[in-house]
This record gives structure tokens, sequence and C-alpha cells, in this order.
């Protein structure tokens, strides 16, 4: 996508059309409503207006955007490689994965051959646990086109904590819960959830689709981050999190 022509006036002439590959109501409609007050508040003259395109991994959003004029104005996960100036998977390779030292993390691809890949799970309408259908990711990989490990993860949090990945005035605008336009407060930060899990403070964020659920969570106070990872869509890692807090707490008394 042309994300440069509409970025590089001081605001765009016309309306933005967001577009979501997943439905409203999730994490990622969350984090883009928070955008879309950002840019209310840069340009009020024009409106960001969300789309949702939900289906085949992303296929349709994307069959969707292929239909449109290349001017801008139609965005989706490029903003990335605009602000950058480079291709996404090398900005996150040297930004992210090389200082956060995560050897086993790399953009996902169902024609090759990654070692440790393992097969994904999901439940069929009478409950019966089947293989998940094979996901194309390449088309979406900002938004779930990854594949890591738990122990990559833990090394995520751990470079994040420290400093290596944001500077820490960025990293506290990432953990403030946003307010909307009534002014009530949500529960989600700058891409990160911010909640009270088991009677403690979190940080966390998760992800799902065909075949796998994941959870990454942090406990400032505990001094604690867990990160579940599943090979099924219908496994429930944030509720495993929960227990393995209560567990801990239960175990220090």
């Amino acid at each position: 996508l042309n994300v440069r022509d509409a970025a590089a006036q001081a605001c765009p002439e016309k309306n933005l059309f967001y577009w979501q590959a997943f439905p409203a109501g999730g994490e990622s409609d969350i984090s883009a409503r928070h955008q879309q007050l950002v840019l209310k508040k840069k340009c009020p003259k024009i409106e960001t207006i969300v789309q949702y395109k939900p289906g085949a991994g992303g296929g349709l959003l994307w069959s969707q955007l292929n239909g449109l004029p290349n001017d801008g104005y139609n965005i989706a996960g490029a903003v990335v490689e605009a602000a950058a100036g480079a291709p996404f998977v090398e900005w996150m390779r040297d930004n992210v994965l090389a200082p956060a030292k995560m050897e086993s993390t790399r953009d996902d691809s169902h024609r090759e051959i990654i070692p440790h890949r393992t097969r994904g799970y999901t439940k069929t309408r009478d409950g019966k646990i089947a293989n998940a259908v094979l996901a194309d990711t390449s088309n979406k990989i900002p938004g779930g086109g990854y594949v890591s490990t738990s122990d990559d993860l833990i090394r995520f949090a751990l470079a994040w904590e420290q400093e290596k990945l944001l500077k820490r005035a960025t990293m506290k605008m990432q953990t403030e819960k946003q307010k909307l336009l009534d002014g009530s407060l949500t529960g989600y930060g700058l891409g990160w959830n911010v909640s009270v899990v088991a009677g403690k403070n979190s940080i966390s964020h998760g992800g799902s689709q065909h075949g796998t659920k994941t959870h990454l969570a942090m406990f400032p106070e505990m001094r604690l981050t867990i990160a579940v990872m599943t090979n099924s869509d219908f496994a429930e890692p944030a509720r495993v999190v929960e227990l393995l807090v209560k567990g801990i707490e239960a175990a220090a008394k």
C-alpha cells in the first residue's frame, strides 16, 4: 500500500479508511479506536473510519484492499514500513528480535519447513478435536504472521522491561489506560491490556488464530512474567496465567 502520499501531508485532504482483518470488539479494534482519537486531535477536519473485513486469515481484507485506489487513504498494516522506510520483517529483525535475542522467532511461511513448528488443532461443532485449517499468514505479518516460542516471549518481555526496545517514557504511555470520547477509561493502553489478574496488577497481551492461542502477562509488583502458548484455538491461556498466579501466591504464604 502506498501510504506516503497521505502521510506526506500535514493532514490528509479527505477521510482515511482504517481496515481491520478482525471483527469489531477485539484487541485490534480497541487499538484502532485509540489511534482514531490521536488522528482526530491532530487532524480535526477529517475522520478515520474503521472498517472490518474478517475471514480467511486476513485474506478477505487484502482481497478488498487490492481492488481499492492506491492513494494512501485506505490503510492497514503498512504504517511501520512507511515510517521506517524499510520492509516490516527487516525492521522487526533489527529493532525487536535482535535486541531481545529472540533467535527462535521469525515470520511464518506455510511453504517453508520451519524446525519444531507444531501442528494446530481446533474443535468441530460437535466438540471433536480436529486439525486446524492451514492458515497462510504471509498476507498479514504485522497482525499474526510470526511463529515463536514461550522462551522467546519471555526474552521479549525482559527486553521491554530493561528498556532495550523503548524509552521508559514511551513504556509508561503504553501502560496507561486510554480514554474514550466520553472520558471513560478503557482496560487498554497502547498495545497492552492493563488489568488486575488474581488480585495483581498485570500488563498483558494475547493472540489467537487458526490452531493457536497465546498469552503473555507481566506482573511488575511480583517481578513475574508468564508466557503461555498453546497449539489449539479453543484453549484458555489467560485462565492458565490466572491459575499460575494464584498457585504462586498460595505457595508463598
